[in-house]
């Protein structure tokens, strides 16, 4: 990579990142943040997955029912996790909007043929990014704000860690065919810079006292143990949710999956590994914690 355009992601980085933290500050304002963020990549998912497509109002129409069904979940898990007589599971809102996405489609389009391929990419963006982005809920009122910004900004890092260690020693391609520059080298040293981060995260979040539980009671460290196992989730998941995307993108002869970040892409393009990790860390945190 060119150093002008190293130096244009990390300038765009900076930018952005300061937005992503204030996201965490409470829960509405993750409502908020994760809204947004379904909102941008799920339209640039249609967009590029349907680019063969003349629909232009649908294409806008479903990534705004995708964010509607996030919002809805959002403070839908607050109240059914304080209000223990609410006989609801907040999750069935994805399975109604799959329905009314679904209608929306039949009725605005009249040929099978071009309805279906619109059907399953919409299904898809409904659950691959609204559902699996909305696990940041969870993660907020079962572990605390501090661990649900720890779980986004260790991608960052185990990215980070990936990209300068196998720009420098990465030989051994991990998927040639899809994702050709990851190399076994840089996930390794994606791992350790994940690792060395959660533990730095919490000793300062600690400092400021802001690790904490959900009812604002001090957290405990991870253990040595879990934060391998931390790490390892990161670095598969991570890896594989980006290989995912670009094999999406593939298929599609598409390089990036827009152009709303200056030298990284699309939002898609920054949180695919993301996509992949929260929900499989929150299990993860479930059993280990």
């Amino acid at each position: 990579m060119k150093n002008k355009d190293t130096k244009l992601r990390v300038i765009t980085s900076f930018i952005v990142a300061p937005f992503a933290v204030l996201g965490f500050v409470n829960f509405y304002a993750l409502i908020a943040l994760v809204s947004a963020v379904t909102m941008i990549t799920s339209y640039e998912y249609i967009k590029f997955s349907m680019q063969e497509s003349d629909h232009p109002i649908l294409k806008l129409v479903i990534p705004l029912i995708i964010t509607i069904t996030s919002l809805s979940y959002g403070f839908l898990l607050e109240k059914t996790a304080f209000i223990k007589e609410v006989d609801f599971r907040p999750e069935s809102v994805f399975v109604l909007s799959f329905i009314g996405i679904s209608i929306a489609i039949i009725v605005s389009l009249k040929d099978f043929n071009s309805a279906l391929p619109f059907i399953l990419n919409s299904t898809l963006a409904l659950f691959w990014i609204g559902f699996n982005l909305s696990f940041f809920y969870q993660i907020y009122l079962s572990f605390g704000g501090a661990v649900a910004l720890l779980v986004l900004t260790c991608v960052w890092f185990f990215d980070i860690g990936a990209f300068v260690v196998g720009m420098k020693f990465g030989k051994i391609r991990i998927s040639p065919h899809y994702s050709p520059k990851k190399s076994l080298e840089g996930v390794f040293g994606g791992i350790g810079f994940t690792i060395a981060y959660i533990f730095l995260f919490e000793l300062g979040a600690s400092l400021i006292n802001i690790f904490n539980n959900p009812d604002g009671s001090p957290r405990a460290f991870f253990d040595f143990f879990t934060l391998i196992i931390m790490g390892l989730v990161i670095a598969f998941f991570g890896t594989f949710g980006d290989i995912f995307e670009s094999a999406l993108k593939r298929s599609k002869h598409v390089k990036d999956s827009g152009n709303i970040m200056p030298g990284h892409g699309g939002l898609l393009d920054r949180i695919d590994g993301v996509l992949f990790v929260a929900p499989v860390l929150y299990i993860f945190l479930l059993i280990l914690t």
